[in-house]
This record gives structure tokens, sequence and C-alpha cells, in this order.
């Protein structure tokens, strides 16, 4: 393990008391529910709007990332208590989102259709998600905080542009945002208590993640095309992303934030020019 990955590691264990705290409140406010749940029984097949069904499958391919992603947890965060805790009740939650919106389109595509999406899938799954943190956990812990985010931003603005013809996904797409909402907030909190540790790493970390960040999907076929197609209809681009620097930065109160170190300050400057161009 480099020094970076071992300081990470230490701060994820100074943090352990902070996360159970947000985990127990996050089991508190859970209201759980299931994909068949948002279908109705007497729900008609929609005709979707091509550029509707693009979108919908790239966000399938963001929420597919699942079981790299909890590789990633297990191999940056290892199973350390409260945060291991927290993986496995993540993971299951977010193993709903993928399924309620593949159930959405397998009842609004036809055959065809549905099996170019499941071959994107395979595509996706066999090559996989392994972003370069150099073993660090809270170069994770940043990565998601940002990436929650966008998801929440994508999820919330294909249900906007869907009200018109079709209030079932906007109300699917609704909740699932929410859900994104309130997981971005848990590891917010998560990277808040490293930042309170360790100003200096935390800071290098979240530069490092913003500079270098891609959803997850990137190498998938088509992900360019698809990705084009949310940016074009205002769901989701470099200004979305940009937009959400800015919040966690503002939430954080980097400009106020005292006690720095030459690295912290040196980090903190090069966030600041991250979301001034």
């Amino acid at each position: 393990m480099n020094n970076i990955a071992q300081r990470g590691s230490e701060i994820l264990e100074a943090i352990d008391k902070q996360v159970m705290i947000v985990l127990e409140d996050h089991r508190a406010k859970q209201k759980l529910w299931m994909p068949r749940d948002l279908i109705p029984e007497d729900y008609r097949p929609q005709s979707l709007p091509p550029e509707v069904t693009a979108m919908l499958v790239l966000n399938l391919l963001t929420e597919d990332g699942l079981p790299y992603f909890l590789s990633l947890l297990v191999h940056h965060l290892g199973p350390k208590k409260a945060i291991w805790e927290w993986s496995r009740l993540w993971t299951a939650e977010e193993d709903r989102h993928g399924s309620v919106i593949k159930t959405y389109l397998q009842l609004n595509l036809n055959k065809q259709q549905m099996v170019g999406v499941e071959r994107l899938q395979y595509q996706y799954l066999n090559q996989g998600f392994w972003p370069d943190w150099g073993g660090d956990p809270i170069k994770l812990l940043a990565y998601v905080v940002l990436q929650e985010q966008a998801t929440r931003v994508s999820h919330q603005g294909i249900g906007r542009l869907s009200e018109s013809f079709d209030p079932v996904l906007n109300a699917i797409l609704r909740k699932v945002a929410a859900e994104e909402a309130k997981h971005h907030l848990a590891y917010f909190k998560f990277f808040q208590a490293a930042l309170a540790c360790d100003s200096s790493h935390a800071l290098s970390a979240l530069l490092s993640v913003i500079r270098t960040f891609e959803m997850p999907g990137k190498n998938t076929p088509h992900f360019s095309e698809l990705s084009e197609i949310q940016l074009r209809k205002g769901v989701f681009g470099a200004i979305e992303f940009k937009n959400i620097v800015v919040l966690v930065v503002d939430k954080l109160d980097l400009a106020n934030l005292t006690g720095l170190d030459s690295v912290g300050d040196k980090a903190r400057d090069g966030i600041f020019k991250t979301i001034q161009v």
C-alpha cells in the first residue's frame, strides 16, 4: 500500500463513528420501495421518443456499474466496520434503480430493441469500471459525492422531459432521483468528516477526482453518442457537472476553511480554478 492509500485508510478508520451516525440516520428515515411498486398493474406501453429511450439506456448503464462499484468499495474501503455496513445497504438500495429502469424499458421496447440494450449491458459489464485512484479510499468518497449528484441530475432531467407523455416514467425517475440525493448526502457527510480529519489529504483527493471525473460506462460502445444526446437535451453535460462542483464547494464552505497547510491551500486553489473556467 502506498503512503497516500495508507493515509486514506487511516482517515477512514478515524471517521468510523461519524459514518455509523450517518448510516443509522439513513436507516431511520428509509422508506423502502420495490421496482414493481412504481409501475401500475394497468400500465399501458408508451411510444417513447427515440432520444428519451437513448437517455434511459445510458442511465441504465450508469446504474449497471453496481458490481464494479461494490468491488471498488471493497478494494478501497475494505471490510471496515461502519463503512462496510453502509456499502451493503447502499448496494441493496442502488440495485433497485437499474432494475426499475430495465423493467420500464422491457414494457416499452420491442424484442429487437431490448436485445440491443441487453447487448450494451453485457459489453459494459464485461469491460468493467476501474478508475485509477491509487487505492485511496478518500478519492473514492470524493468521486461518489460527485457521481451520485450527477446521476440525480440526469434522472431528474429525463423525468422532466417525460412529464408530457408518460407520468409513470416521470414518477419512476423522480423516485430514483430522490434516493440518489439521499445517497449523495450520506457520501457528502462521509467526505466532510474526512475533510475535518485531514483537510490537505481530502482536498487533494477531491481535486484529483474533479480533474479526471468520468461517469461509469465511459468505455461502453456508443457511450459518447448517448452522452451527446443528454448534453443536447440539457439533461447532463459539462455545465451541469460544473454546477455540481460549485454546489459541493459551497456546501463544504471551502472559501472560509482555515488552518490549511501549503498542500491543502494549493489543492483548494486548484479546485477553485476548475470552476472558474
